[in-house]
């Protein structure tokens, strides 16, 4: 086994030592400043080419908002129906879900509510006949 000579240090110790301590010493006197948040949030578009009971004429266009890193917005513009979740996907899919509810309700009541009219005059340029379930 051999063994190596340490090396032998000759002459005086750096002045390393003075620009570490200083270097320190302005990094802990220096107060960081916070991230300025993005002013403008982010809006996804995506559309809706499908639903569970009905065909779908022409795609539903979609928006979906970000509220904060846990909420999400998703609308429908052209049929004036929003929902929210904790997630893109969650969000989508209740829109999906409560676009296809609110038409079904409209569709079934018997009552003329002048709004009610309208809005399902709306998503008929959207939303065609009952899907057939063959099985």
């Amino acid at each position: 086994m051999w063994l190596r000579p340490s090396p032998t240090l000759d002459g005086p110790p750096r002045e390393a030592r003075s620009s570490e301590t200083d270097l320190v010493a302005t990094a802990g006197s220096a107060t960081p400043e916070p991230t300025p948040k993005p002013s403008r949030t982010e809006k996804i578009e995506l559309a809706i080419d499908s639903l569970p009971n009905y065909e779908v004429l022409k795609p539903i266009p979609v928006l979906i908002e970000s509220l904060g890193d846990k909420v999400f917005v998703a609308e429908a513009p052209d049929l004036n129906l929003s929902t929210t979740g904790n997630s893109v996907g969650a969000a989508f899919l209740m829109l999906k879900e409560h676009v296809a509810a609110t038409y079904e309700g409209y569709r079934n009541r018997k009552g003329v509510d002048p709004e009610r009219t309208r809005q399902l005059a709306l998503m008929d340029k959207y939303i065609g006949k009952t899907k057939r379930h063959w099985f």
